[in-house]
């Protein structure tokens, strides 16, 4: 429930390593617990701009999550 700590933690993984999913589907997440649901969408759409092309699963979660949100591609 401490989703501000969480989400600094996530951005902090994400400095470490910009293509790696993990952190930012869980930001993601974080977001929508919060019914932050466009942060959410831009979380998304940030991971599968820097997402390596070799992470297609969890570049399709990432359009997937955008879809759910409402949001577009």
């Amino acid at each position: 429930g401490q989703y501000d700590l969480a989400i600094k933690d996530f951005d902090a993984a994400i400095k470490i390593d910009p293509q790696y999913a993990k952190p930012y589907l869980n930001k993601g997440q974080a977001y929508e617990e919060q019914r932050l649901y466009q942060k959410a969408i831009d979380t998304c759409r940030s991971f599968i701009a820097n997402a390596s092309p070799q992470d297609s699963q969890a570049i399709e979660n990432a359009r997937n999550c955008i879809r759910v949100l409402g949001g577009t591609i």
